[in-house]
């Protein structure tokens, strides 16, 4: 919940000149760290039956209040890469983008699937059980693109 509020605290950031993403450099790291943060919060997150209704809204909420937090982020490294010239770092914070946003995404669906399943009934066993954790393999296949083939792509002389 501490994310949710400190992605609403940024987002209102975005009304100031001074903490816009775009020509920040430090505002971007830090919508990049926090986006991080979140998102591997809700990997290891999921509800679950016994949940309350606060509880469940939040875990409504959260992916996709996230996944447009992530637009913003997303926005903000495409505007960097066309402003300035294309570098390794940017690939690679434009593909991380792009993976976690349809994580956030599947997350989402994952969530509601799980709420909708835990109104009809209340003892399921399989509830909450969903398979987003499959995705780590995504986050594997993305590090070993990071590690060993964009620094061929970008070789420095």
């Amino acid at each position: 919940m501490i994310f949710l509020f400190l992605e609403f605290i940024a987002l209102l950031g975005l009304f100031s000149p001074l903490l816009r993403p775009y020509e920040n450099k430090f505002i971007f790291i830090t919508y990049n760290i926090l986006l991080v943060l979140i998102a591997v919060t809700l990997f290891f997150i999921s509800p679950n039956y016994k949940s309350g209704v606060f509880t469940k809204a939040i875990y409504l909420i959260a992916p996709i209040f996230s996944a447009l937090f992530n637009l913003v982020v997303l926005s903000a490294t495409i505007f960097r890469i066309i402003e300035y010239k294309i570098t390794a770092t940017k690939i690679i914070l434009l593909l991380t983008n792009i993976t976690i946003f349809i994580h956030l995404i599947i997350i989402s669906v994952c969530n509601i699937k799980t709420i909708i399943k835990s109104f009809k009934s209340e003892a399921s066993a399989d509830i909450g059980n969903d398979k987003t954790v499959l995705y780590i393999y995504v986050y594997g296949i993305l590090a070993f693109a990071v590690c060993f083939i964009i620094p061929i792509i970008f070789k420095v002389d």
